[in-house]
């Protein structure tokens, strides 16, 4: 096996993890969590106003409006069957389902902050600080192995869109998934990351700055990065990979 594969395994293997069970659907794994705060899925509009909470959560076609805040996540539990290997993520917002939506006005996120199929995030001004994942050893000790969270897009139709939001947090867009930041600087520790989805990167002023550091910006499987606008990008790697996969400038970056 050769050094690029065993350093994309070890990557895709968290991706696995953070994109795939957290929205519930891979074969062999179980996700426990614990109840979000704010939660909704009777597909009605709900508003609130300098809330404090862990995580904010739509399903079922309800909307969400935040006007100020922060949520600081809670601890969720994921347990992968085939490898025996239970993991634990910061996560402090979440929308899934057709017609599922948060939209947030300067609130602050610290963990991970997620659209999975037909689920919408907008947020406006703000922040988001990536938490921690870890697994845990058969006996439930640890942490033995860790990452930063992340941003992410996954499924059809899913949309996570940014507008000068402060980015500390890695960036992905899964399976047909759609991450757009606007006018935003971001640092990523782990990657810029695209599979099978689209991360589009865009700055009006030619003014933002784009750090992936670790893997770097990664586009496999189809995925496409797209850098427009203008910028400045830092990183050590970047890779692309598969049939369809894109890595775009428009010759300003």
């Amino acid at each position: 096996m050769v050094m690029k594969v065993n350093h994309n395994d070890k990557f895709l293997a968290k991706k696995v993890l953070l994109s795939v069970v957290a929205a519930g659907v891979m074969t062999g794994f179980v996700m426990n969590a614990e109840a979000a705060d704010i939660s909704h899925e009777d597909g009605q509009k709900h508003t609130y106003t300098a809330v404090e909470a862990g995580k904010v959560t739509a399903h079922k076609g309800s909307e969400i409006e935040l006007n100020g805040g922060k949520f600081t996540s809670i601890k969720e539990k994921r347990v992968d069957k085939e490898d025996d290997r239970v993991g634990y993520a910061d996560d402090s917002a979440e929308s899934s389902g057709v017609g599922s939506k948060i939209v947030a006005k300067n609130v602050d996120f610290k963990g991970e902050v997620h659209a999975s199929t037909g689920g919408t995030i907008i947020l406006n001004g703000g922040s988001v600080t990536s938490g921690t994942f870890y697994y845990t050893d058969n006996q439930g000790a640890g942490p033995i192995e860790g990452y930063s969270t992340e941003i992410r897009s996954r499924g059809e139709d899913a949309y996570v869109e940014l507008n000068k939001v402060k980015i500390d947090s890695n960036l992905g867009a899964f399976e047909g998934g759609v991450l757009t930041v606007n006018d935003s600087n971001v640092n990523a520790d782990t990657a810029i990351y695209a599979e099978g989805g689209t991360v589009n990167l865009i700055s009006t002023d030619g003014k933002a700055t784009y750090t992936a550091s670790g893997e770097g910006v990664e586009a496999v499987d189809g995925g496409v990065i797209n850098i427009n606008g203008g910028g400045t990008l830092h990183t050590t790697n970047i890779s692309v990979e598969d049939n369809g996969s894109k890595f775009i400038t428009d010759g300003s970056v």
